[in-house]
């Protein structure tokens, strides 16, 4: 195909004509042998013909693909500049750092150790423009909420994975400044498996380490631990230094022993009022729970209670104002003398069985 002068594009003349009519006023008579060259040389052109309309056909196609791919371009340009008159980008600095602080409940950050994963809902927000990051960066009370699940993961964390969490874990503590840490820490497997699975993870040390250097910002603390964790629950508690911000503790009743027993800072921990235990033995010592200062807690909350034998305990919470009690289990009837707390406002109970519910209110 010759180009056309004026564009240079292709100028297509068929050189075959496919009127009907003649090839119909044709087919009404038989062919000689003078007819076949003129007709097979006629299939040759359209022949070329056809290679011409696919050539033509594709180049069409590439443009058509062309100009779709540039109104899909341009269609995301609107987009994006239809996104700068969104009124949340009128927002002052000031109230989007109040909308952030609204949200920090649901700005868990977390770190899966053992699966090698993570969840930091504080740095996607500072990945979504300039200047979000900079809000973020300048709001510490979202980089305070945290939680490290810990355990060995399926395969033994290596230095290079654990150079890549830690400067994370340092930079979530550093931004977050000297604003309270409200802190998670599941020990969900034992970090030293040699004995059964010839396998340890050693490099947990500078996580744990970095962790417990905090322990003087903590303002809330939830620590939870299965009985294979214990000696790695009691080798993280012997590095922290003092607790003189934490103000509310959540734990199961077996950890909180073991706490206890392991050092005497929970003792001196002068802000602490709240306490949440969760409770599963159905025969409960509580000879070092009763040394621990119960007058300081004013909020308890206990969750499955089985047994009676928590009554003492109560018992000592002299200045208790806020009381809930849930799933409460115990098989026999209750036989204990009534308990008074002066300064209770607030009593929560729940009785799943609903058979001990005349019984808990004779105890109050």
């Amino acid at each position: 195909m010759n180009p056309c002068s004026k564009c240079d594009t292709p100028n297509f003349h068929p050189r075959v004509s496919v009127k009907s009519d003649e090839i119909l006023q044709e087919l009404r008579f038989s062919v000689g042998f003078r007819d076949h060259a003129r007709i097979n040389s006629l299939l040759h052109d359209a022949e070329k013909d056809l290679d011409d309309y696919d050539t033509e056909i594709a180049r069409l196609e590439t443009a058509i693909s062309l100009l779709k791919r540039k109104r899909a371009c341009l269609e995301g340009h609107m987009v994006k500049y239809r996104s700068l008159l969104s009124p949340i980008r009128r927002l002052p600095p000031e109230l989007l750092s109040l909308i952030f602080l609204l949200c920090r409940g649901e700005l868990e950050n977390r770190f899966i150790l053992y699966e090698s994963g993570t969840k930091m809902p504080a740095v996607v927000l500072t990945q979504v423009c300039t200047g979000w990051r900079q809000v973020a960066l300048d709001t510490p009370s979202i980089w305070s909420n945290t939680s490290f699940y810990l355990g060995p993961p399926e395969y033994p964390l290596d230095e290079e994975h654990i150079k890549s969490i830690l400067p994370l874990i340092h930079l979530f503590f550093g931004q977050s400044s000297q604003f309270p840490l409200n802190l998670t820490l599941y020990f969900e497997y034992p970090f030293h498996w040699e004995e059964e699975f010839h396998r340890e993870n050693d490099n947990f040390e500078p996580i744990l380490k970095a962790i417990a250097s905090t322990s003087h910002r903590w303002h809330s603390l939830k620590i939870w631990g299965a009985s294979h964790s214990d000696t790695d629950i009691e080798a993280f508690w012997s590095q922290t230094t003092e607790l003189s911000s934490l103000e509310c503790f959540d734990t199961d009743l077996r950890t909180f022993k073991l706490l206890l027993s392991s050092s005497q800072n929970l003792h001196r921990a002068p802000r602490l009022r709240h306490l949440r235990l969760q409770i599963s033995e159905t025969e409960v010592d509580i000879t070092r729970i009763i040394a621990f200062p119960l007058a300081q807690i004013t909020t308890l909350n206990l969750l499955c209670l089985y047994s009676t034998d928590l009554f003492e305990l109560l018992r000592r919470c002299i200045n208790l104002s806020e009381l809930v009690v849930l799933n409460i289990k115990w098989s026999l009837p209750v036989e204990a003398a009534s308990i008074t707390l002066g300064r209770l406002d607030n009593l929560t109970y729940d009785d799943c069985s609903g058979l001990f519910i005349s019984p808990i209110g004779e105890i109050f």
